[in-house]
Formats: structure tokens, sequence, C-alpha cells
């Protein structure tokens, strides 16, 4: 009976490592400061992370209790000089080019503060790679700089 079952477990333990050995490390990066956005991507990323692979996510949120899943939060705050606090929440009354205007701007700041924060400059300054790179765009190409 001890035969069988330490035969079962080094059975189970090469199906561990070879599943093991199969993990891909993934970076997702999400500049957007708005939680209706990052939610649509986390249960991708936590069944990544819960599959065996290695995710890094940069983000304004944090995953907590998922092994696998680390995480670089970075403030993302939408804090403009010579715009009003809530003018997001009036882009259907500008002009065409006044809303396309603010939203490259707003894009813009939000790649800064990103590309700007000390975690990320510290994993851009390392020489971690990933097989896998996973990035929202909207009006902030410059994120696909990752791949």
């Amino acid at each position: 009976r001890i035969n069988i079952i330490f035969k079962y477990s080094v059975i189970k333990l090469i199906f561990t490592l070879l599943n093991t050995a199969n993990a891909a490390k993934i970076l997702g990066v999400f500049p957007s400061p708005g939680y209706s956005q990052y939610i649509l991507v986390e249960p991708l990323l936590i069944a990544l992370a819960e599959k065996g692979h290695n995710v890094t996510v940069i983000s304004a949120f944090e995953t907590t209790g998922i092994n696998n899943l680390r995480n670089i939060v970075v403030d993302i705050t939408l804090e403009m000089e010579n715009e009003p606090s809530d003018a997001l929440f009036h882009l259907q009354d500008m002009t065409i080019f006044k809303n396309n205007d603010y939203l490259n701007k707003i894009c813009l700041d939000f790649t800064e503060q990103i590309l700007s924060s000390e975690n990320v400059q510290t994993l851009i300054n390392s020489e971690e790679t990933f097989d896998l790179v996973i990035v929202e765009t909207f009006l902030n190409e410059a994120h696909l700089v990752f791949a």
C-alpha cells in the first residue's frame, strides 16, 4: 500500500513539474485609473496566474491573495492644469475637437505617470523579460514599448 502511494506521489510530482515548466511570464499593462476597465481583464489575469503562469500587472489597482500574480501599483490621478476637475463628465458638451484634445491630454498624462513611476522604472531598467505582454491601448500606444 505504501509503495502504491509513493508511486502515485512521484507521478503527481512529475506532472506538476512538467506543468510548471510550461509556465509563461506574462506582463499586463493597464494604464487607466478607471476600475471599470480593469475589472474586465482581472479575471483573465487571475486565471492565468492560477494556471501556473507568472503574471506581473502594472495598473492603478491591486489584486491580492493570488499566487503567481505580482502587482506594480501606480498611483494614477486625473489632475490637469487649466481644465475643470469635472471635465471628464462633460465630454458630450464639448465639440469633437475639444473632446479629442481633452482625451489626448489625459491619456498622455496617464502614460507619463506610469512610465515615470519608480516601480515601473525599476522594471524597465531590470533584465527581466516576458513571454507575453498584454497592453490596454486607448490613445496611449507608448505602452507598447513593453512588448
